[in-house]
């Protein structure tokens, strides 16, 4: 079944990660060597530092959500930058604040940041998953988690509560919170000004008729994605498009006019020597950003790492480590 290699894959976190590529320390297996994946959830006797919502789903039911909150103390009283970040299959809003290390540049750049957790889904042997999935068909059950309502209702929460300004709210994050972060971007670009799904794709519904929905509005999109992934395959396979099917959607979706290189990021199923991508003037004056990490696996992008080996073209204005590549990113494309 489409994308059940995420929980299958992941949830033999430390075997996988020998393949992974990169020279980063890896976060996401403990000092004993264990994997820190699928540790307790947000409750709010687990942590005080988790909060919880109260989100009507669209079908009018009511559930219990849980997110946690970065507040810098150099946080502006009256506008500031809001980035939501989307952790991976089986990881809690806790363990994603650990593994990203977010929270250091948003100290350092004056901006707040907010974990939101998914809920245990059966279709991904009930490890913690987001709904992705643009025809809802996470759980064969008709109480499928409805996420586009609780991050809608998220930022409209937060927006409010700490004066954020209404054209600096963005959304990033990593696997699973990558391709979930894209179908923000798809349905919500009346909230958000910009995306950054890494080591994320394009989601394509299940069915022979089921085709992604048009955006509802232009976004700035960055994606940045290991061409050794084997989770989430650069160039599509086992379910997942390639990364050119993303890009050009988003190209397309942005109406972009003004595209560096014609030259696809794949052919044949093999990477081609595209290492970056960009096209800007889009609507709204957008732009789309695709950065190859060359020789780098699926958790590349965690711990906040030196991308700099993977891509030559990260320098000190792009950013060289992850959370500083996507906040510039970020920063430099607010709503207009």
């Amino acid at each position: 079944m489409k994308r059940l290699l995420l929980a299958t894959v992941l949830s033999a976190i430390a075997v996988l990660l020998i393949s992974c590529g990169g020279n980063h320390k890896n976060l996401l297996v403990g000092t004993n060597g264990q994997p820190l994946h699928n540790a307790k959830g947000c409750d709010t006797t687990h942590d005080p530092s988790c909060t919880v919502l109260m989100v009507t789903q669209s079908d009018g039911t009511s559930v219990v959500r849980y997110y946690v909150l970065h507040i810098p103390p150099n946080f502006p009283a009256t506008s500031g930058a809001l980035v939501v970040a989307l952790h991976g299959t089986s990881e809690s809003a806790l363990e994603y604040q650990t593994h990203t290390l977010m929270n250091n540049t948003a100290d350092a750049d004056g901006f707040a940041v907010a974990y939101p957790e998914a809920l245990d889904a059966p279709r991904s042997g009930n490890l913690r998953q987001w709904n992705y999935y643009f025809n809802g068909a996470q759980s064969p059950t008709s109480t499928s988690p409805d996420d586009v309502s609780f991050l809608r209702q998220l930022i409209s929460t937060l927006q409010v509560s700490l004066n954020v300004d209404p054209k600096e709210i963005y959304v990033t994050g990593t696997s699973a919170g990558g391709l979930m972060a894209i179908r923000v971007g798809v349905e919500l670009p009346d909230l958000v000004a910009a995306i950054a799904p890494l080591s994320g794709a394009l989601d394509e519904p299940e069915g022979s008729n089921a085709v992604v929905p048009a955006a509802a509005g232009p976004v700035s999109v960055l994606m940045l994605h290991g061409d050794g992934d084997q989770i989430i395959p650069y160039c599509g396979g086992e379910g997942s498009p390639s990364q050119d099917v993303t890009l050009n959607y988003w190209l397309a979706a942005d109406a972009t006019v003004n595209l560096d290189t014609s030259a696809p990021l794949c052919n044949g199923g093999n990477p081609t020597t595209v290492n970056e991508k960009d096209g800007t003037g889009g609507r709204s004056n957008t732009e789309v950003k695709f950065y190859r990490l060359i020789g780098a696996g699926h958790f590349s992008v965690y711990d906040d790492a030196d991308l700099s080996s993977f891509n030559p073209n990260f320098n000190a204005t792009t950013g060289t480590l992850v959370n500083d590549i996507v906040w510039k990113f970020f920063a430099a494309h607010p709503k207009p």
